[in-house]
């Protein structure tokens, strides 16, 4: 993986979210179960082993 050229420097405004914004979004908005596109996917990654063990 190549080493992105900002690495060590400040963050820019345009990297920076609102956390007030996403704090009340987490309170307001909620997915709808019958919508395929809400649904939620857990994968393995990281993972080391075998799940069948």
């Amino acid at each position: 993986m190549a080493i992105d050229k900002r690495a060590g420097q400040p963050a820019q405004q345009s990297d920076l979210i609102n956390v007030a914004q996403l704090t009340a979004q987490y309170y307001v908005l909620k997915p709808e179960a019958g919508n395929a596109e809400h649904a939620v996917k857990f994968g393995t990654s990281g993972h080391r082993g075998s799940a069948g063990r």
